[in-house]
């Protein structure tokens, strides 16, 4: 069985499976059409590399730009935002970015370059808002140690503090090495939401290179997976409106288990 395209010669399908398989040589099977529409298992070998790697780009923006966002809004709305946010950019990173680059055909390193980075941004987007919204609001405190968490395996204990002279404020301080009853002066916020820390943050960094690094990161995995995808297909011959039409039809056409 063969598929043509008009104009150009016909790729069979059993010849494109080959070529698949040297692209992917640990997939057993080339995947099925796209989850998104067939117009895009058509269109996107047939794409020049400016245009495959500008939609790489584009998406990944799409991963770290949201939860990004949230350190340009007010900290209260940040903070209410920055979960669900995340919880979007890690779908997109998951269910599309990285299966896209993969598919494609980008070398491990890009893909581990892209997974770094969605893995170091929540933390750095999450401690950048948390320091800005101690220099927005945050206020010197005597406070005594309530309680104190200790790790079930790796990680640092927590303690529970709680404001002296008659005081409401009720906040944590992470990494802490002090007894229930120990009295602290502590930097936190009026309403808890943010845990205290032993002195007033100077400034944003670093978690906010940490932030801007890990975006990066990203970006330049989509970036570079794209490039050599986009290289080893042309060395396969998987570029072209053929080698769209094959990937669809393959997709639809009915496999024998046995055959590896």
């Amino acid at each position: 069985m063969a598929v043509a395209s008009s104009g150009g010669p016909a790729l069979h399908l059993a010849d494109y499976r080959q070529r698949m398989r040297l692209l992917h040589p640990n997939r057993k099977t080339p995947r099925a059409p796209h989850r998104l529409s067939a117009r895009l298992t058509r269109r996107v070998p047939a794409l020049p590399l400016p245009a495959v790697v500008s939609a790489a780009v584009a998406l990944s923006v799409l991963v770290w730009l949201p939860p990004m966002s949230v350190l340009w809004l007010p900290s209260e709305q940040g903070q209410r935002l920055l979960w669900p946010l995340m919880a979007l950019a890690g779908l997109v990173l998951l269910l599309v970015l990285l299966p896209e680059l993969a598919h494609y055909g980008s070398r491990r390193g890009a893909l581990v370059l892209v997974l770094l980075g969605g893995m170091y941004l929540p933390f750095g987007v999450a401690v950048t808002l948390d320091t800005a919204t101690l220099l927005e609001r945050g206020y010197w405190v005597d406070t005594v140690v309530v309680s104190r968490t200790e790790p079930s395996g790796r990680g640092t204990p927590n303690c529970t503090l709680r404001e002296l002279g008659g005081g409401s404020l009720t906040t944590t301080l992470s990494n802490c090495d002090h007894r229930p009853g120990d009295h602290l002066l502590v930097f936190a916020d009026p309403t808890g939401e943010t845990g205290a820390r032993l002195s007033r943050p100077s400034g944003l960094s670093p978690e906010r290179e940490l932030a801007v690094l890990s975006a990066a990161a990203i970006t330049v995995g989509a970036w570079k997976g794209t490039v050599t995808g986009y290289r080893r297909r042309k060395a396969l011959g998987l570029l072209g409106a053929e080698a769209g039409e094959a990937e669809l039809s393959y997709g639809r056409v009915a496999r024998d288990p046995a055959t590896p």
